[in-house]
């Protein structure tokens, strides 16, 4: 009888990790790969916006201490790059941070990291690279649903030990730009109708790895897990830096006394 019910259980083991060994291969994701023990999700968007060197109000050239790359390379700006509301600087010169939620099939991931935001200035041609590092992170479970089954308890140990990776980056560079060209660039502020007029071109880009360590091999990954990270992952990375510049665009033409232009 032992020895019936042994069987059966290896049996019903097989077939799990058959399915789900099937359902890994089906349509391979180009941003999700299993390395061994563990699956990584990868989410890359980038963005770029035109803000004009001429104030709103009246038309003027902005002050030179009003310039975009000195209040990128400032401490003020250094909050709104990391993407969070909840921002403390560490005595190390790094900065703690709590990023919003992502919710995940009932369950809601809260991120935790440790950012280093580092500026390289190149006053030649008045440009400046900044770069937004994750140096270590973490991630606390809330709101998770307890009625979610067997499913729900493979989801959870999943995330429970997950971790982040990655970091962005922001170049702020000098460009002429025609008004009569026809280019697909978000311009936020508007200010002149000259033919030939200035702008500060920021550029960005946003990186982020999602590590989810399997402990062994064998672990019975839920069928659909690696599509829906896939799917979370890529979107959360595009949402997130469109409100990251946005925020930009607001903090800067506060810094420079424009306000909601």
């Amino acid at each position: 009888m032992l020895l019936r019910l042994l069987t059966l259980a290896l049996a019903l083991i097989h077939v799990e990790l058959t399915h789900t060994a099937d359902a890994l291969s089906l349509n391979p994701l180009k941003n999700t790969t299993r390395s061994g023990p563990r699956i990584d999700f990868e989410g890359r968007s980038s963005d770029k916006v035109l803000i004009s060197k001429k104030s709103n109000l009246n038309g003027d050239p902005l002050a030179s201490n009003q310039s975009l790359p000195i209040w990128l390379a400032s401490q003020n700006s250094h909050r709104h790059v990391l993407g969070s509301g909840n921002v403390i600087r560490r005595s190390d010169g790094t900065y703690q941070s709590i990023l919003p939620p992502i919710s995940w099939l009932g369950i809601n991931l809260v991120p935790s990291f440790i950012q280093r935001v580092t500026v390289v200035e190149n006053k030649d041609d008045d440009s400046l690279l900044l770069k937004v590092s994750i140096e270590d992170s973490e991630v606390n479970i809330h709101d998770r649903q307890t009625n979610q089954g067997r499913v729900g308890d493979l989801i959870f140990k999943l995330l429970k030990t997950c971790s982040f990776q990655g970091g962005s980056e922001f170049f702020c560079s000098t460009v002429v730009r025609n008004n009569n060209e026809n280019d697909t660039l978000s311009e936020e502020d508007d200010s002149s109708d000259d033919d030939d007029d200035e702008h500060w071109l920021l550029s960005s880009e946003l990186t982020l790895k999602l590590v989810v360590p399997l402990g062994s091999r064998l672990f019975p990954v839920p069928p659909g897990f690696n599509s829906i990270g896939s799917r979370i992952v890529k979107s959360t990375v595009q949402k997130r830096l469109k409100e990251t510049m946005s925020t930009l665009v607001e903090e800067y033409h506060a810094f420079t006394g424009q306000g909601n232009l």
